[in-house]
């Protein structure tokens, strides 16, 4: 029965009612409310269904799922989303992922022996460069550098150039590479031999969009101009997922859940106060009552005696000033030849524990903070949080960005590069042994410079 609000501002159903005054809860106790069970939600809407006949049959092609309901990368966004600072920390993973920018060089050996080092040749070289701004690289590489980032896949498509349908012109024959946002790219499912044939590209949340998907070749990696359109696909390998990437901090799916309910918790605390009262009244008693006011139950006379009743205790547990201070309530009640109370009016006085919780939750969020760090891969002094009440020294964030960025970056940094060179190398197979990098950065103290960084570009990771 849904509550309606009485002249005097209580709002109340036939069985209970909330006593806006004194902060008090009222009810004529019918059964035990421990009786009403919500059933829990088991459901998961990130892990992989690891059968090996888990696919989606459209126009006679066999789709691998991105996740249970194929959402993956929407239901992460949306978890995501709930959170205040998880876009914040991946959004410092990408930052540091394309820190000092992009070079053209030739790895080169130098030195002789147990004295030779692999180093990284910058190069310029206009041709190249003008392809790869024909290309948009910058935007595209952003691009593949926040897919990865966020879900550990970086999808691309080649398109041949006008100069690829003539033969007499080879040497200007160009693939112009294009990311494809992951959440709208799915892999076909691998055939006998193993080799996934086919992209897929649609609006998964509209079904006339995923009825009739763009249908991509991989492209041929021993003749890439085969297709006039085709796809290229790189992952970091997940763990027991033959198809999708999955990002590292998935795991901590549940302490980003419970992060985002502390502070709605908080904020209910704020603008609704904690109950002060409960005020329970049997049955047994309400319909004495009734008797001896000779009033019939369901009538209107019942429903104006309730409003009284509740209001006249109302009144009795509220004061504005310090009338009531010294209040006391005396009431008379009954028992068995056993000991037993028979049921009748009681009131309760609500333990406030506000603050006790307060403090309890925001030493869980602290606690849940530092799982989603963790999770995410990033040194708490790169995070740009709190940590002991403080945030951390310039001396910490230089060491950790400099050991972030030679250890954790490499790997990375070659996947969403890897279309990007295979491309060069099919568009100027006379310059093949040019490649795209990211430049090296190194923090350092003022004292060995002062633009307190150096270029180590030219050392490879090699």
């Amino acid at each position: 029965m849904n509550p309606r609000r009485t002249q005097s501002g209580i709002w109340r159903t036939n069985t209970a009612a909330i006593l806006p005054k004194s902060n008090a809860t009222f009810c004529i106790m019918a059964e035990n409310p421990r009786d009403c069970r919500r059933q829990s939600d088991l459901n998961n809407r990130y892990m992989e269904d690891l059968r090996t006949n888990n696919y989606l049959l459209i126009n006679g092609y066999r789709i691998a799922p991105n996740g249970p309901t194929n959402n993956f990368p929407v239901d992460l966004r949306r978890l995501l989303d709930a959170d205040n600072n998880m876009h914040g920390m991946l959004r410092t993973k990408i930052d540091l992922l394309i820190a000092g920018g992009t070079f053209l060089f030739r790895p080169r050996i130098v030195g002789d022996g147990a004295a030779a080092m692999l180093i990284r040749e910058p190069v310029f070289d206009a041709e190249i460069e003008d392809w790869l701004e024909e290309c948009d690289f910058f935007k595209n590489l952003i691009q593949a550098a926040v897919d990865y980032t966020y879900i550990e896949n970086v999808f691309t498509m080649f398109r041949r150039n006008r100069y690829a349908r003539l033969s007499n012109y080879r040497e200007k024959w160009r693939l112009m590479p294009k990311n494809i946002n992951g959440e709208d790219a799915r892999l076909e499912t691998m055939d006998d031999a193993g080799r996934i044939n086919h992209v897929f590209i649609a609006d998964w949340l509209d079904p006339e969009s995923y009825m009739k998907p763009a249908v991509v070749p991989m492209v041929d990696k021993k003749e890439p101009f085969r297709h006039p359109v085709s796809a290229h696909f790189a992952r970091f390998p997940s763990f027991a997922s033959k198809y999708y990437g999955r990002p590292q901090f998935i795991g901590a799916e549940k302490y980003i859940e419970l992060a985002g309910l502390i502070p709605y918790w908080h904020k209910d605390n704020i603008q609704n106060a904690q109950f002060k009262y409960h005020i329970e009244v049997s049955r047994d008693y309400w319909e004495q009552l009734l008797r001896n006011r000779r009033i019939s139950e369901g009538s209107e006379d019942e429903a104006k005696f309730l409003e009284e009743f509740l209001d006249a205790i109302d009144s009795a547990l509220y004061s504005s000033t310090a009338e009531n201070a010294a209040m006391r309530i005396h009431s008379q009640f009954v028992t068995t030849s056993t000991g037993n109370t028979i049921s009748g009016l009681k009131i309760t006085t609500l333990e406030d524990n506000t603050e006790r919780n307060s403090k309890a939750y925001i030493d869980l969020y602290n606690m849940v903070d530092a799982v989603k760090i963790s999770a995410v891969g990033l040194d708490p002094s790169l995070s740009n949080t709190y940590k002991q009440g403080k945030l951390s020294s310039g001396s910490e964030k230089m060491h950790a960005f400099n050991l972030h960025t030679k250890t954790v970056t490499p790997t990375p940094r070659a996947i969403i590069l890897e279309a990007w060179n295979f491309a060069l190398r099919a568009s100027f197979p006379e310059k093949k042994d040019i490649q795209i990098g990211f430049r090296d950065v190194e923090l350092n103290t003022q004292d060995k410079g002062k633009e307190g960084f150096a270029d180590v570009s030219t050392v490879s990771d090699a």
